[in-house]
């Protein structure tokens, strides 16, 4: 795998949405959610992993993250406590209950390989056999969880979730 450097000088183009969102931590008004709309491949996701490295960054420098405090180095890898990504996954035949972190070697693998990615390049990395991929109601609990233990190391939580129009009905009402 091949690290990820989720700084706002790789996402091309974007500026007044940076800007916005640096002043935002800049000034310490982080809003309670934020939602990135648009065409596929300008760079959403990218830009909201970006944003959250930024918010836990302990040295931030001209405006983006130092991308070599240890808080960085564990975003580059997905692995930061503070980080959680819900997407869309299919159900195995045998399974009764799945979430996000069933595949998240396969993510991972997508993130590290695919600077941009849209919902085909997902699916041909499930292999889904032309299945239907959705965010399931399990999420839902493993949001309530994350959001009821402390942030890490002082710094903010952030939940991504990626296509969320591929939510089923049961979990986009709870979560709402």
């Amino acid at each position: 795998h091949k690290k990820q450097n989720m700084l706002f000088k790789n996402i091309i183009g974007q500026e007044k949405i940076k800007n916005i969102l640096r002043n935002s931590a800049d000034n310490n008004h982080i809003a309670h959610a934020i939602s990135l709309f648009g065409q596929n491949g300008i760079g959403k996701f990218k830009l909201a992993l970006a944003y959250l490295q930024y918010l836990n960054c302990q040295n931030p420098q001209n405006g983006d993250s130092c991308n070599q405090c240890p808080n960085c180095r564990m975003f580059n890898n997905f692995a930061h406590p503070n980080l959680h990504l819900i997407y869309p996954i299919v159900k195995p035949d045998n399974a009764k209950t799945v979430t996000c972190l069933d595949f998240f070697e396969n993510f991972q693998k997508l993130l590290s390989e695919k600077d941009y990615f849209d919902l085909n390049d997902w699916i041909n990395y499930l292999g889904t056999d032309n299945k239907q991929i959705r965010i399931f109601e399990n999420e839902s609990t493993q949001i309530a969880e994350t959001i009821s233990n402390p942030p890490y190391n002082k710094g903010y939580k952030g939940i991504i979730i990626w296509q969320p129009d591929k939510m089923n009905d049961v979990f986009a009402n709870k979560i709402l």
